[in-house]
């Protein structure tokens, strides 16, 4: 098997023609140790996968497999879910000191 069937084989199996699943950490460490399989012949030792998954940022590939049509867009609603809690905290007042609270 090449570097380039371990890597899209895993994707795909993965997703597992869910056009809607969420990419996770978990995700990733799957085709990361497919590909070092794919590789080396061997499985990745927990010391390597540890290391390997500091490093990983599931939200940035999901994007890359959104863009390839591999996976549908996350809704915009789960994106945009901090900057609508900010914009409600903003326009929250409180009082300057406790007494004005009573």
């Amino acid at each position: 098997m090449t570097l380039d069937q371990a890597f899209y084989g895993s994707i795909q199996e993965r997703i597992a023609g869910n056009r809607k699943h969420g990419w996770t950490v978990e995700d990733s460490m799957a085709v990361a140790k497919a590909l070092h399989k794919s590789e080396t012949g061997d499985d990745m030792d927990a010391k390597h996968a540890e290391k390997l998954q500091l490093l990983i940022n599931p939200s940035q590939f999901r994007q890359v497999l959104e863009k390839s049509g591999l996976l549908d867009p996350a809704p915009v609603k789960l994106r945009g879910e901090a900057a609508r809690i900010a914009e409600e905290i903003n326009k929250l007042t409180l009082p300057a000191t406790p007494e004005a609270a009573k």
